[in-house]
Order: C-alpha cells, then structure tokens, then sequence
C-alpha cells in the first residue's frame, strides 16, 4: 500500500477532542468517525467515541491479516462489549442505548482486497462515491432548518445564532438524536433503523463490503466533508466554501449541527486517499 495524502482536523480548537481517527496498519487501513456523545457517561474522562476509536485501532493492529469482515466485526463487538463489563457498565448499555460508545468506518483489508463499511463513511474510486447516508438524519436536519428558517423569520438574525454559546436548533432535536440511538443495529425492519458500531451486534444488511481487486486508488472519508472529491485539495475547498456561505449548515449543506462560534466546522473530518496495491 502507498498512502498518497491524509487529513485529519477536529472542529474544535482542541485536536485532542477529535473523535474522528485514521488508523493504518501493514494490513488495514481504516477512517472511523466518531459520533457526538448523546448520553452522560465518559469513560476513563473520555469521550466514548474516541476511546471506541481506540477500541478499534487496537483490534486491527492485533486482527489476522487474512481476517473476513465477519471476523472483525464479531471481534470488535466481543472488544466492546468487554469494556463495558470490565467497567461495570454492561447493564447500562443495554437498557440505555444512547450512553454507549458509538461509530462508523470504512475499513480497507489489503489481503482480502475489500473495503468494509458501516454508517456513513465514505467510499470512493475514480468517479463512484459511497456515502451510506443514514436516512434518519435527512429528517433531524430538516427539522432544524426547520427551527433555524421559522427563528430567522421571527427576527433573529443568523449572525446573532452563530454569536450564540450554543446553538438553539441542536438543543430543540436534541431528544430525536437521542432517541434514534434505540434504531441502531434494529433487527426490525423499520424505515429508520440503521447501523453502527457500539457493541452490540451489527446486523448483516447494514455492513457493505467492496470489491478493490484492481483499483488504482481508494479515498475513505468520514462525513466531515460534505462532499469527498478525487483529491484532499478540492474536498477541502467544497468544505471551505460551504462554511463561508452557509456556516449554520442549514440552507446549502443541511446538518444535524453547525458551526459553533469558535470552531474549525460544524463537525470533526479524517480523509485518507491511498494506493492498495
């Protein structure tokens, strides 16, 4: 493998709050994003998603090169699970899915010449682009555009909003985020369920696996960048364009979240493009 160009930024000031992380291996190489905490618990005074970032950097280093999709993820569910006992939390987990460690990720397995993905981090060669959108979030962001357009024509202004210590449309949808943590990984069929990584088991239809047997170049990406191009370069400049014009991200680029007054973006990003063979 070649590792052509790699970015990684959080959207805080603070680099060591990033929950996104790249993690690459003589036999893997792997984007996993993070996501937003929804509960209240931290464990060893982390973030849960970036100590499941560690979570899962620990078990592709120590994977068997050979390993199948399958493999690694009953391996990273058993991982999980196991800090949640060791840790007195299992029970919790359970019963209170929004407390629990979560994230997506693409993962690319030089030996198996796949690219394993799960949530919405982004696959793409020469012009195909993956990004496994997670449909639940289309509604979350509409209706806090919704909030953002109706305040806007209230009087408020979107610099006063962006002035703000914290954004009043995340905090009106914060009990649909929290909620939908109960969808992730459903085993029944609904039109939101979805999913994730967060210890318990990931049913078959949600994890994608690629063929790369003669790919020039891969790019995994997580959903930081709204739109991931052939290069860092022009990804970059969508994503720097889109901030200047729309920094609320609801208008051009509809999010669950802004930017916040003092940060990078709206959320944390890690982009990876790569030769395989």
């Amino acid at each position: 493998m070649e590792i052509i160009e790699q970015f990684i930024q959080g959207k805080r000031p603070d680099q060591s709050l990033c929950e996104d992380r790249i993690i690459i291996t003589d036999a893997f190489v792997s984007v996993v994003d993070g996501a937003t905490p929804k509960g209240d618990w931290k464990p060893e005074g982390k973030s849960p998603a970036v100590k499941i970032g560690e979570l899962i950097e620990d078990v592709l280093t120590q994977l068997d090169d050979e390993a199948s999709a399958k493999d690694f993820f009953e391996t990273i569910n058993a991982s999980i699970q196991d800090y949640y006992k060791e840790h007195g939390v299992y029970e919790t987990m359970a019963e209170k899915p929004w407390e629990r460690m979560i994230a997506g990720l693409a993962v690319f397995s030089k030996a198996r010449k796949e690219v394993w993905q799960l949530a919405d981090v982004a696959f793409r060669y020469e012009d195909q682009v993956f990004y496994n959108k997670i449909d639940i979030e289309d509604i979350t962001s509409e209706a806090r555009a919704l909030y953002l357009e109706s305040s806007i024509a209230g009087g408020i202004s979107v610099d006063d909003i962006l002035a703000m210590e914290s954004d009043p449309s995340r905090a009106a949808i914060k009990p649909i985020i929290k909620n939908q943590t109960c969808l992730i990984n459903a085993e029944k069929h609904t039109p939101y369920r979805y999913g994730a990584l967060n210890g318990f088991e990931v049913p078959k239809d949600f994890i994608h696996i690629y063929d790369t047997d003669g790919l020039n170049e891969v790019i995994l990406a997580t959903d930081g960048y709204p739109i991931v191009a052939d290069t860092l370069d022009k990804s970059e400049r969508v994503l720097q364009n889109l901030l200047e014009s729309d920094p609320l991200c609801f208008r051009e680029n509809k999010q669950t979240k802004g930017r916040a007054k003092g940060d990078h973006s709206y959320d944390d990003r890690a982009y990876i493009r790569f030769k395989p063979e």
